[in-house]
């Protein structure tokens, strides 16, 4: 009996420095974090990232949201939990907890993916209005008489008319 108390006793003051040691990885990484999340959100106000965006239509999206949020705010977060999650995976490392560390690795490996995705909506908006302003042309117009520009005409509004003007009017 005493000396499984003794083994156990020595494993733990074994885990100690590991266990210090994520502690301290832990530390870091949120300092680290959260320096580099005010950098990132301070370089792109300098450079006027929000006005892009709202130019660019994508602060509509935010406003839709409800949210006092800005896009440069947005993306020090980002910043600051990826920073994070990967001073977590060092910390679980230091531990020796393996499983944890393969979970969150295949985090950080498809959050790539997340910002490509995120900048092909924000390429495709770009590109979208540009269209709209060099062609002037929007699929749906509004209806002749009406000052809304909300209100959507019955059937689409385009240079074909002769296929335009067989399709069936919607109720």
């Amino acid at each position: 009996m005493v000396e499984s108390l003794r083994n156990a006793l020595s494993a733990f003051l074994a885990y100690i420095p590991q266990l210090i040691g994520a502690i301290i990885i832990l530390i870091v990484g949120y300092i680290i974090a959260n320096v580099l999340q005010a950098v990132v959100s301070r370089a792109l106000q300098t450079i006027g990232f929000d006005r892009w965006m709202e130019r660019g239509g994508i602060k509509q999206f935010f406003d839709r949201a409800d949210t006092r949020e800005m896009p440069t705010s947005i993306l020090g977060t980002l910043v600051f939990w990826f920073v994070f999650i990967i001073a977590i995976v060092m910390s679980t490392d230091a531990l020796g907890i393996r499983q944890v560390s393969a979970v969150l690795s295949q985090l950080i490996a498809y959050i790539p993916n997340v910002i490509a995705a995120v900048l092909i909506i924000i390429l495709a908006n770009f590109v979208a209005r540009l269209i709209r302003g060099v062609t002037g042309w929007t699929f749906w117009r509004p209806r002749r008489g009406s000052s809304s520009s909300s209100t959507r005409s019955s059937r689409p509004s385009c240079s074909c008319r002769s296929r335009c003007s067989s399709l069936p009017r919607r109720s």
